[in-house]
């Protein structure tokens, strides 16, 4: 029977050099004001920024045909059409306070 110390599983002051070296890799991901660094916070927003501008303009070309196309008037495309106006809300509200607050934690 194999005996386990789970004292030293919790214990605090018993930490490896691994971890003390992946608490020094975390803590330089955040400035002094508790802000991802630059690294993390400019792709993110490129990101964010290419799903915003690709969103909108596949959403609203989505409206448009839809709308415009007398013969596209059938119940498939009538809840295409919800959907496209429901992720546009969704796009219009919710990304750019996800950037905010991903810049000003």
């Amino acid at each position: 029977m194999m005996h386990v110390n789970y004292s030293m599983l919790f214990d605090a002051d018993n930490t490896s050099a691994a971890n003390r070296s992946q608490y020094a890799a975390n803590q330089t991901d955040v400035d002094d004001l508790g802000r991802d660094s630059l690294y993390i916070i400019v792709p993110m927003t490129i990101c964010y920024i290419l799903i915003f501008i690709t969103g909108i303009i596949g959403n609203v070309s989505t409206c448009i045909v839809i709308f415009y196309n007398k013969y596209m008037h059938t119940a498939t495309n009538f809840y295409l059409f919800s959907l496209a106006i429901s992720d546009l809300v969704l796009l219009l509200s919710a990304l750019p306070k996800e950037v905010y607050e991903l810049w000003f934690r």
